[in-house]
C-alpha cells in the first residue's frame, strides 16, 4: 500500500523557533538529520529511506507559532 505523508514541513536547524526547542530536547536523534541547506535530492532521499511514496510539503512562512 502506498504511503502518503500529507503534512510535511521542510527546514533547517536555524529555522527552529525557540518556542519549539522542546521537541529537540525530547527527540535528540531527530536533529541529527538536519543540514545547513535544503536540497530537493536530500528531501527525496530521506523520504525514500522512510518508505514514503508521496508527500505534500506545506509552504508557509510562520515565524511565530502559538504554543499549545
Amino acid at each position: 500500500m502506498p504511503v502518503l505523508d500529507f503534512h510535511l514541513h521542510v527546514g533547517t536547524g536555524h529555522h527552529w523557533n525557540p518556542r519549539v526547542i522542546f521537541f529537540q530536547q525530547i527527540n535528540p536523534e531527530y536533529i541529527q538529520d538536519f543540514t545547513d541547506d535544503i536540497a530537493r535530492e536530500g528531501v527525496l532521499e530521506y523520504l525514500g529511506s522512510q518508505e514514503v511514496d508521496r508527500a505534500v510539503v506545506l509552504s508557509e512562512y510562520a515565524p511565530v507559532i502559538p504554543a499549545g
